[in-house]
């Protein structure tokens, strides 16, 4: 029976190497490791003989053919500690940086690549290592140092998911992979929609005084009700009426509104930027195309902006890279127990992002991803704000490619045209 995880492509973030934990806790016992996955239920990683005997399941790992290797995750493999099938128990905890240095004394630098990382399931740590694809061209990686009657330069193999020493026919096959000549990338990116012009946003400083005085007023404190003589029992506040009071003083939410309004045109133009990007006006949409029939692994893009051009993932991301100050609540509505602000935490993924210099964009760097052979793989868009002096023009953005499992890059510039005419974008008051 296979474990219950996507063995397709590798798996990094927290997230997924939790994943792969939970799959293995919940397989049964009959579950047999493999020539990518290797588990431990007790594994102390403090005592010399387990931190040796994690040296040699990194290298068994990493002394794998290409071929072999690539048939799951990418090439990549996992030693979990702490776990097994039916059984989470956890394993101490050592920091990164000298589990680091103590194994790195059997192995060498990059031979193979190899991280530890820690996750928290079921609230117990457990060590995850993750060990690198290999790849055409890498030589046998050896033992550097020799441990109890183990001598430094054994090889250690993974066959039919145990770590063992070579036959020759291995070794062979070893000696074959370091003498391959490592492939080349030979991918290319280019428009997702050939049609698509970009929209530039047209508002003005006018657009945001307008905008200011609307909020003033908005915000401004109501006159009090005038109390008629037959209304003398409503002067008398009830529980209910006591909690929906407003907690602040008249004071108080007075210095809040000029507070804000003193920084408020921060706001208006996030809000500007957040409807640009919610109307779709200039969205970039690129894609990844392989022409051959090779699998690349761990593709990676970068895309090289202008100077002066503002980029975006999505609406949310104008409002976390810019942190407008925002409004306070109007008056009456700031509540002893109020639910608006009893909020949750907030789940940070790994995704693709844009590199900033402050708020100004720099480039945006999609993650690693697996494009198979004659596929295309469309990135997520990513939107501008476009300035005004762009109308009519054209816009050119570099873009470089590489691969995790083959040498060299790719690189290119892709343009966009600019609409001859731009788009009244207004923000109401509120």
């Amino acid at each position: 029976m296979a474990l219950n995880i996507d063995t397709s492509r590798a798996l990094r973030t927290p997230g997924e190497l939790v994943a792969i934990v939970e799959a293995v806790r919940d397989a049964p016992a009959s579950e047999p490791e493999t020539d990518s996955l290797e588990w431990k239920s007790v594994w102390d990683i403090t005592d010399a003989a387990v931190r040796f005997e994690s040296v040699r399941h990194i290298l068994g790992f990493g002394n794998r053919t290409v071929f072999a290797a690539e048939q799951n995750f990418e090439g990549c493999a996992y030693l979990l500690a702490g776990v097994e099938p039916g059984n989470l128990i956890g394993a101490p905890v050592v920091d990164p940086a000298d589990l680091d240095d103590q194994l790195s004394r059997y192995i060498l630098p990059g031979q193979p690549r190899w991280s530890p990382t820690y996750v928290t399931v079921d609230n117990k740590q457990i060590l995850v290592f993750t060990i690198e694809a290999p790849r055409a061209g890498d030589p046998i990686f050896v033992l550097q140092r020799g441990y109890d009657r183990a001598p430094a330069g054994r090889i250690f193999i993974r066959r039919h998911g145990k770590t063992e020493e070579p036959g020759p026919a291995d070794v062979r096959a070893l000696e074959a992979r370091g003498q391959a000549v490592r492939p080349r990338v030979a991918l290319v990116v280019t428009r997702a929609d050939d049609t698509a012009v970009l929209q530039t946003a047209k508002f003005t400083g006018e657009d945001c005084e307008q905008w200011l005085a609307s909020e003033r007023e908005r915000l401004a404190i109501p006159p009090e009700p005038t109390v008629q003589p037959h209304d003398y029992l409503t002067r008398f506040p009830t529980t209910t009426s006591f909690l929906d009071r407003d907690t602040r003083s008249k004071d108080e939410y007075i210095r809040e509104v000029e507070g804000y309004l003193n920084r408020a045109e921060l706001w208006w133009f996030a809000q500007v930027a957040a409807q640009s990007v919610e109307r779709k006006l200039a969205p970039m949409e690129l894609q990844i195309v392989n022409p051959t029939d090779r699998n690349f692994m761990g593709v990676e893009v970068i895309v090289e902006l202008p100077e002066k051009l503002m980029a975006w993932m999505s609406a949310d991301d104008v409002f976390d890279t810019m942190k407008p100050p925002g409004p306070p609540k109007a008056w009456g509505t700031h509540r002893l127990y109020d639910l608006a602000r009893l909020k949750g935490p907030r789940v940070i993924l790994e995704h693709d992002e844009v590199e900033r210099d402050g708020t100004e964009a720099r480039r945006v760097r999609f993650t690693a991803r697996h494009v198979r052979p004659g596929e295309i793989v469309v990135l997520p868009p990513m939107f501008l704000t476009v300035p005004l002096t762009q109308v009519g023009q054209e816009i050119a953005v570099r873009w470089r490619l590489t691969s995790s499992g083959v040498d060299g890059w790719q690189e290119g510039e892709i343009s966009f045209a600019v609409a001859d005419e731009p788009v009244n974008v207004t923000v109401p008051s509120g």
